[in-house]
């Protein structure tokens, strides 16, 4: 069998120009959860408690549950409204201002996160593409055995 070196040079190039166009238009696997759940379990030990809380804070926000969201946050909390840093020490005082935290932007980019895509390292894991709200464990124990699971910055 004779094979024809023009032909198979022309079939290299059209295959060594379409590797790279068929792995760009390859999409991320559908599922991080496995790899989410791994880096948790690493990082704090395991991870069904935060996927929860992640689950939890996300209904609780698209209900307007202001009493529960705020019970969620660990206080004292800094965030920035109008320009300015505000310390809000209690529940009770994030109330007064909870329209202005939680408006229809932060709500969003809240219930936009999925728990397959969220970042995480040693300081807490990430909601939102721009880190708009982290979320951590706290020790309630000297084992930390049992642990508080908190939104620790909301960055507007």
């Amino acid at each position: 069998m004779k094979i024809n070196l023009h032909i198979l040079s022309s079939l290299s190039l059209v295959i060594g120009l379409s590797l790279p166009i068929v792995s760009w238009a390859q999409t991320e696997p559908a599922n991080n959860t496995h790899e989410v759940n791994q880096r948790l379990d690493f990082l704090y030990g395991e991870h069904a408690s935060y996927q929860k809380f992640l689950k939890d804070f996300q209904v609780a926000t698209q209900e307007r549950e202001k009493t529960k969201v705020a019970s969620m946050i660990h206080y004292p909390i800094k965030i920035n409204l109008e320009g300015k840093k505000i310390t809000f020490k209690s529940a009770q005082e994030l109330l007064k201002r909870y329209d202005d935290i939680f408006d229809p932007m932060l709500v969003n980019v809240i219930q936009a996160q999925k728990y397959e895509n969220v970042f995480a390292n040693t300081q807490g894991i990430m909601i939102g593409e721009s880190g708009e709200l982290w979320f951590s464990g706290f020790c309630l124990d000297k084992s930390c055995k049992k642990v508080s699971i908190k939104i620790i910055a909301i960055n507007k």
